[in-house]
C-alpha cells in the first residue's frame, strides 16, 4: 500500500490541547487516554481506532481487542495497520505484537511524506 500525506491539512485538523500534549511528553497519559473494549469488534474497530487517534491526536488503549473472534487478539494485518501509523505519527505503542488482546496507542505530530507499507493480506 502505498499513500502520500500532507502534514500541513491533517494537523490543523487536530485540537490545539491534544497537539500540545502530544509533544510534551504525556505527563497525564494515563487520565487522558481513550479507553476501549474491543470484545465486541474485530480488525475494523482496530483500524478505525488507529486513524481516529491519528487525525484527533487523541491516545487509547484498546482492551479485548477481537474479543468474540474464534481466534482473539492481533493478527499480522493489524500489526502492519499499527506500524504504519506509528511510523507517520510517530506514535509510542505498547503491548501491539501478534496475538496481543490488549494495546496502547498515542499519537504525535503527523509527518507528510510519501509511505510505503506491506499489509501480507
Amino acid at each position: 500500500m502505498r499513500c502520500s500525506i500532507k502534514e500541513t491539512s491533517l494537523n490543523k485538523f487536530r485540537s490545539k490541547k491534544w497537539s500540545k500534549k502530544a509533544l510534551r511528553g504525556r505527563k497525564n497519559l494515563e487520565e487522558e487516554m481513550i479507553q476501549i473494549d474491543g470484545s465486541r469488534g474485530g480488525g475494523q474497530l482496530v483500524r478505525t481506532a488507529l486513524s481516529l487517534s491519528a487525525a484527533t491526536g487523541k491516545p487509547f488503549t484498546i482492551k479485548n481487542a477481537r474479543g468474540q473472534r474464534k481466534q482473539s487478539g492481533l493478527k499480522p494485518q493489524h500489526l502492519a495497520a499499527i506500524k504504519a501509523l506509528q511510523q507517520i505519527c510517530d506514535a509510542d505503542v505498547e503491548g501491539a505484537m501478534s496475538g496481543s488482546t490488549e494495546f496502547s496507542f498515542s499519537p504525535r505530530k503527523i509527518k507528510g511524506g510519501t509511505y510505503t507499507f506491506d499489509i501480507g493480506t
